[in-house]
């Protein structure tokens, strides 16, 4: 048994914990057993970084990506395909090799709830959120 759970045991044993300190150290389980007193549970100890000595390293900065401009390139290959050192970006196919759907994707800004159907779960959804963004606002500024 560790030294500060005798500790507690002998002291509990001289009366010398108040009835609230008590009841925190019962154990809630529905297995318990009248000889068990203590709750034998780990604590977890908080535990911080180290602090950076006087010799410490000084973090070098990155290297940031080059942007690619060439419009010959851009258009002949997706730009940023390949994230690993060595290799090159993957080279585009002609346009039928790639399903309908996906030329008609939307890609603009997202619709407004006037041209939105209310037929649809994303109107409501949008209409819910749009509420909510304003209750929230509107709760920032009531005065106590």
């Amino acid at each position: 048994m560790a030294a500060s759970m005798r500790r507690a045991i002998l002291l509990l044993r001289a009366n010398m914990f108040s009835q609230a300190e008590r009841r925190s150290f019962t154990p809630h389980l529905p297995f318990q057993s009248s000889y068990l007193i203590f709750n034998v549970w780990k604590t977890h100890v908080l535990t911080y970084a180290k602090k950076a000595g006087k010799g410490s390293r000084v973090a070098e900065p990155r290297e940031l990506m080059q942007v690619n401009t060439d419009p010959n390139y851009l258009v002949s290959h997706c730009s940023g395909s390949n994230y690993f050192r060595e290799g090159q970006d993957v080279k585009l196919g002609p346009d039928e090799d790639y399903p309908d759907w996906l030329w008609d994707l939307h890609i603009g800004p997202p619709p407004t709830l006037e041209e939105m159907s209310p037929d649809t779960p994303q109107y409501w959804r949008k209409l819910r959120r749009m509420h909510m963004r304003r209750n929230n606002r509107l709760a920032k500024t009531k005065k106590f």
